[in-house]
């Protein structure tokens, strides 16, 4: 109701209240007359106490009215200010979600570059047009953490590392000696090296299942990695041919058909590892460590099978 609606509310209520406070004392005193009561002052007396009677009567009423009408306006007002409440939650809320969904994409916007940047720094050249080993590093490291902060980019991060890793070529001046390998692998090939010993595994460790493939019939033939921890990943035909490879974990590796001729696999740890086909000639295993079942399954000869120490299996 507007003030002006209530204005003419009010003015056509004093208009009945003074006209009903002038007639009806007019018509009681018509019945007092023909009721028999002539005496003028007696009339006027009565039409006082009539007046009196009666705007007390409307006074109680307006009385009533107000306090209704107060609490109406009350309760317009709790009901407006609760709606004006819900609105403003609402429309926090909406906002709150929004701007979270902004962050969001923003936020998959910048890794999804920094991932694509990582991917072409990994074929970065020097100025003589040599591999740049240092950027490339950097790189590797990068999808290292991408993979490990953002899981949209796990196994893409994983699968990339993996690729890299297939790359290597062994050098052509390497001899392979195994157990005598005569150069430092970490300064010939911190790529690689970082790769396999740091990054590859510690992304694989973010995914289930997914984690153990991309190595498969990979060729690392003669590289010096010494503590390499390669377990539980499916490395299937891959080569290890004259590598040094101390103190390296296989752990409950997939590594059937895989080569390891002429290997330093000196404490290297074989437990519950899949070794059907796996080729071990001429490889170094003492104190290697390898279960009964995977020991019946590598082909170790004689003398190696000697050198290796029996563990219980899982």
């Amino acid at each position: 109701m507007t003030t002006r609606e209530i204005a003419a509310a009010a003015l056509g209520a004093l208009v009945v209240v003074g006209f009903a406070i002038w007639l009806i004392p007019r018509w009681q005193e018509q019945r007092w007359r023909r009721a028999g009561i002539s005496n003028e002052e007696k009339l006027a007396e009565l039409a006082v106490q009539a007046r009196s009677s009666i705007t007390q009567a409307l006074g109680g009423l307006a009385l009533i009215v107000t306090i209704a009408i107060t609490a109406f306006q009350v309760n317009e007002a709790r009901r407006t200010a609760d709606a004006g409440q819900v609105s403003a939650e609402r429309n926090f809320h909406l906002a709150q979600t929004s701007a979270n969904q902004s962050f969001n994409l923003a936020r998959r916007g910048q890794v999804s570059e920094r991932f694509t940047r990582a991917v072409e720094q990994l074929g970065a050249r020097d100025e003589n047009g040599a591999a740049d080993t240092a950027v490339r590093t950097g790189a590797l490291f990068s999808l290292m953490r991408i993979g490990i902060d953002s899981p949209d980019h796990t196994l893409p991060a994983l699968l990339v590392v993996a690729t890299y890793i297939r790359r290597f070529k062994q050098p052509r001046d390497l001899k392979l000696h195994g157990c005598y390998a005569d150069f430092d692998f970490t300064q010939s090939q911190p790529d690689i090296a970082n790769a396999l010993r740091f990054v590859l595994y510690r992304i694989a460790a973010k995914l289930d299942g997914e984690a153990f493939l991309g190595l498969r019939g990979a060729n690392l033939n003669g590289i010096a990695l010494d503590g390499l921890n390669l377990s539980e990943f499916d490395l299937t035909r891959i080569k290890f041919r004259h590598a040094s490879l101390v103190r390296a974990n296989f752990g409950q590796a997939d590594l059937r058909q895989a080569n390891f001729e002429g290997a330093c696999l000196t404490d290297a740890n074989f437990k519950s590892a899949k070794l059907k086909g796996a080729i071990f000639r001429g490889a170094n295993l003492k104190r290697a460590k390898f279960t009964q079942e995977g020991l019946d399954l590598a082909r170790l000869s004689e003398a190696q099978q000697a050198q290796v120490k029996l563990v219980p299996s899982d």
